[in-house]
C-alpha cells in the first residue's frame, strides 16, 4: 500500500499537497511561523537588534582605543617615538662602532612590544627580561668590544627582550649573529669593521 504507486502513499501524497497548498493547515502554519519571525519584535528582529547592539559596543571600544589618549593609540605613539629615538643612537653608535677600540656604544630603545623568539636553534629563554617599549634592556653590552663577548645564549635573551631577531637565521656562526647584532645597532647601516667586530667561535 505504501510502495510508491500504492494506495497508502498516493493518499498521503494527496494529504500533504494539500496540506501545503496555500491555504491548507500545513501552508497556513508555516506562513504564520515566518510572519511572526519576521514581525517587528519578532524572534529575527530580536537577534538583528542585538548584533547591532553588539557591532556598535565594538565601534564604540575601538574608536575609544584609538582616540588621542586610549590604550592603542597611546602604545603606537609610545612606538614612534622610541624608534625617532632610536635614529640618534644608530647614528651615535655608527660612529663609535667605527671608531675601533672599546668605544662606548648606546643601548637600542625597544620599539616592538612583548617578548620574541629564541633565536633559530636555541633553547627558550628560562627567565627572559621583561623590558617595556620606550626602555632599554639592561644587559645591552656596554662598548664596541663587548659585542664580541657575546655568547649565543646572550644574543638569544637580547632577542627575546627586544622581540627582534636582529636579522639571524638558522645554521649561522656564532660570528655572524654578533655581526648582525652590531648591524642592527646602528640601524642596519654598514660600519666597515667587519668580522673582526664579530669576534669568532661558532
Amino acid at each position: 500500500s505504501y510502495a510508491p504507486g500504492g494506495a497508502g502513499q498516493a493518499s498521503v501524497d494527496a494529504t500533504v499537497a494539500a496540506s501545503y497548498a496555500p491555504g491548507g493547515a500545513g501552508h497556513t502554519a508555516v506562513t504564520a511561523a515566518v510572519d511572526a519571525t519576521l514581525a517587528p519584535g519578532g524572534a529575527l528582529q530580536v537577534a538583528l537588534a542585538g548584533i547591532h547592539a553588539a557591532l556598535a559596543g565594538i565601534h564604540t571600544a575601538i574608536a575609544a582605543q584609538w582616540a588621542p589618549g586610549g590604550a592603542g593609540f597611546a602604545a603606537v605613539s609610545g612606538m614612534l617615538a622610541s624608534s625617532s629615538r632610536n635614529s640618534r643612537i644608530f647614528h651615535f653608535n655608527l660612529t663609535a662602532m667605527s671608531s675601533g677600540g672599546a668605544a662606548h656604544i648606546m643601548p637600542i630603545i625597544k620599539t616592538v612590544p612583548g617578548l620574541g623568539a629564541p633565536l633559530p636553534g636555541q633553547q627558550p629563554i628560562p627567565a627572559p627580561e621583561i623590558i617595556a617599549v620606550g626602555a632599554v634592556s639592561a644587559n645591552f653590552p656596554a662598548h664596541r668590544n663587548a659585542i664580541r663577548r657575546l655568547s649565543q645564549v646572550g644574543l638569544s635573551a637580547l632577542a627575546v627582550a627586544y622581540n627582534d631577531n636582529f636579522g639571524c637565521v638558522a645554521g649561522e656562526t656564532l660570528a655572524a649573529r654578533r655581526d648582525k647584532f652590531r648591524l642592527w645597532c646602528c640601524g642596519g647601516v654598514p660600519t666597515g669593521g667587519g668580522r673582526p667586530v664579530g669576534g669568532g667561535g661558532g
